[in-house]
């Protein structure tokens, strides 16, 4: 093996390859097909500074700032080198693993909170896209808020699915609202996200709740149970408007 050097190396373009044989040492310089030196990088772990917020709307963004965040990616073994870096979101036993989605020019990585994501608040993990280097926890929480209604006046205050046992209203959804609906059309009630969801055709109505019939035993289970339950929303017609009224599943 040839001396390696003790002090951290650094990228740059004054690399040479090294070929020992028969006990004889011979360097070639590290040029491309048209003889230029190549450049080589020298991967490093990330260091992260800060985010750009503790608090977001679904469908917004997230920047990470910090350094060694991202190397440029070449089409090659990804068990070397990874074509985009991961944000980790973690919530009791629920982690979603989001891809970078921008690499701004200060070197920060912006990533996209996607309707897919459950609102409540996250533990935060990063990982550059060197596959050898561990995921770096993030020293702050990251809290995902629902949108707010788009209706002028009407929003749902509570959406409380009840339990297999419940003696009145076992496995249905009570939807309230702050205010009357008697004249509002309800076009859609839509829980979940695109890996696991319910579009609720059969409820009744009343002045100011919306309550459904009992859902079935495999969509009770998928949207009743775990620590962070899903997200949902209620499009309503309104004097020939429509309007998204999203709300959070409590228990």
């Amino acid at each position: 093996m040839p001396n390696l050097p003790s002090s951290n190396l650094e990228g740059g373009i004054d690399f040479e390859f090294l070929i020992k044989y028969e006990g004889q040492e011979h360097s070639f310089p590290l040029l491309n097909s048209i003889n230029n030196p190549i450049e080589c990088v020298v991967a490093k772990p990330p260091i992260i500074n800060s985010v750009s917020s503790t608090t977001i709307i679904k469908g917004g963004e997230l920047t990470v700032f910090g350094s060694n965040l991202y190397f440029s990616y070449f089409n090659g073994d990804n068990t070397i080198i990874n074509q985009s870096s991961k944000l980790e979101l973690k919530e009791g036993g629920t982690t979603n693993y989001l891809n970078q989605m921008d690499l701004n020019n200060d070197g920060s990585i912006s990533f996209n909170i996607s309707d897919d994501i459950k609102s409540g608040t996250y533990n935060l993990a990063f990982k550059n896209n060197i596959e050898s280097f561990e995921k770096v926890e993030i020293n702050s929480m990251l809290t995902i808020e629902l949108p707010n209604s788009n209706h002028p006046s009407l929003i749902v205050t509570e959406a409380k699915i009840y339990s297999n046992i419940d003696q009145n209203t076992p496995k249905q959804i009570l939807i309230t609202f702050n205010g009357n609906i008697g004249n509002v059309e309800i076009k859609e009630i839509k829980i979940g996200n695109s890996f696991s969801s319910i579009i609720i055709g059969n409820y009744l109505t009343y002045t100011s709740t919306i309550l459904t019939n009992a859902l079935s035993d495999n969509d009770f289970s998928n949207f009743y149970y775990g620590s962070n339950l899903h997200d949902g929303y209620v499009i309503i017609e309104d004097g020939g408007v429509e309007y998204k009224l999203p709300f959070k599943l409590t228990r």
